[in-house]
């Protein structure tokens, strides 16, 4: 598996430049660094995923495409105040985070790193089928984080404290939020099983048994 410093330096050259200058950004600037789940991990694993999925779709997207995705992956949750509710408002702080901070070389791109960061707005705000590849990448990416390695404390712990929700109610939600989700991507659907959600619903269940 490659690894994130690899990644952000670009070393098998898959997209334009490199991601070093906005990840010293990030770990200087952005203030979101230790929610409970809009944090520093969250931002890092989207962009790992979105990284993932360029090399699924490395005859598709180009380098430029690539790196416009790879910036709002890692800027799409910049600021998150770490309460969720007003998540317009969240989009918003991560745009004037990144209008801020970004660098002159990828002014002519802001545009379109900025429509990029506003399709993770949730409730989602646009179809699915709307999207251009990279929209519906970053937004895939965005949804998989409960089938992730640290699922129990990102999701049933981090989220419900910033949704003021107690772990086992939102042990409970996460059950009807996999009975919901729908990937758009070919990458995401066969990164992110039927099966693989099937498996942490039950594995969910098994621990509802636990606390009962």
């Amino acid at each position: 598996m490659i690894s994130l410093p690899s990644i952000l330096k670009n070393e098998r050259d898959l997209y334009e430049g490199d991601l070093v200058y906005y990840f010293r950004v990030i770990i200087k600037y952005a203030t979101n660094l230790k929610n409970p789940y809009h944090n520093l991990r969250h931002m890092l694993h989207i962009t790992w995923l979105s990284y993932d999925a360029c090399i699924y779709y490395r005859r598709q997207l180009s380098r430029k495409q690539m790196r416009i995705l790879l910036i709002a992956a890692l800027f799409h949750d910049f600021d998150h105040s770490g309460k969720v509710g007003n998540d317009q408002k969240e989009i918003k702080r991560a745009i004037v985070g990144l209008k801020k901070h970004i660098q002159k070389q990828d002014l002519p791109l802001l545009e379109q790193i900025t429509e990029l960061i506003k399709i993770t707005e949730f409730p989602h705000q646009e179809s699915l089928s709307a999207l251009s590849l990279e929209a519906q990448i970053l937004r895939d990416a965005d949804l998989s984080q409960g089938l992730s390695d640290t699922w129990i404390q990102q999701s049933a712990i981090g989220l419900g404290v910033e949704s003021s929700v107690d772990p086992v109610k939102m042990l409970k939600e996460q059950i009807s939020f996999y009975n919901n989700l729908n990937f758009k991507t070919v990458w995401a659907k066969k990164k992110f099983t039927k099966k693989k959600i099937k498996d942490r619903q039950q594995e969910i269940r098994e621990y509802l048994s636990l606390l009962n």
